[in-house]
């Protein structure tokens, strides 16, 4: 069970780094427009 817990925590961070990412894609593809 901790390591599904510590697993979950990985995969939030994985999730946000994705996130930040899709943003400065999306913002760049914006700005060339």
């Amino acid at each position: 069970m901790e390591k599904f817990h510590n697993n979950s925590r990985e995969i939030q961070k994985l999730a946000l780094v994705i996130n930040l990412e899709a943003n400065d894609l999306s913002s760049n593809r914006n700005r060339q427009r």
